[in-house]
């Protein structure tokens, strides 16, 4: 053993015995205290723990109110789902825009006059559409025992997926949708 190391190791076991002799002669009340700082920092941490889970229960979107979000069926990949302050945001790849997909049985919707059993939600026109905003601020996505559902509709919907727009003039927000799905489709602007 060179020097050096012999100088290390003798140096560390002196302050290891001091540290062990200092605390061995503290009175009983610092040592109290010593808990007392000791099980703030736990009660500290289970805090953050319980405010994170209210966080995510007080999201409109939540994995753990929706647990099938990640599904195929459900959000057309490579769209991704990321937290933004603590809640589950939909991000479409880039260049492109969302629309969903929904079915009439479940939801608030008036039915379509021709017996259809699906609707289209149009995507924004454009990417600026959205305003800053995300996906889920402009189709007003929540998200209970695991069923999606939207409740604005800027774009009006497309009954039985048709072309054809109706209730364009807002009239459906509010009401929520049954979402069977939320796709994405390439940005032409």
């Amino acid at each position: 053993m060179s020097k050096i190391s012999y100088f290390v190791f003798l140096t560390l076991c002196l302050i290891g015995h001091m540290e062990a002799k200092c605390i061995a002669n503290l009175p009983s009340t610092e040592m109290m205290a010593t808990s007392t700082i000791e099980t703030s920092i736990v009660t500290e941490s289970t805090t953050l723990s319980t405010t994170q889970l209210a966080t995510e229960n007080n999201c409109p979107v939540s994995q753990a109110k929706c647990p099938d979000l990640l599904k195929e069926e459900v959000v057309q990949l490579p769209m991704t789902i990321e937290k933004v302050d603590g809640c589950d945001v939909f991000v479409c790849p880039e260049n492109t825009l969302p629309y969903v997909l929904g079915s009439y049985e479940g939801s608030e919707l008036p039915k379509a006059d021709n017996g259809e059993k699906d609707f289209l939600i149009p995507p924004p026109l454009s990417m600026a559409d959205l305003g800053g905003g995300t996906i889920n601020d402009y189709y007003g996505l929540t998200c209970e025992n695991n069923l999606l559902t939207a409740s604005k509709y800027p774009r009006g919907i497309n009954p039985g997926l048709k072309n054809e727009t109706v209730c364009g003039d807002g009239s459906l927000n509010g009401k929520k949708g049954l979402l069977t799905s939320i796709r994405w489709r390439v940005d032409f602007n």
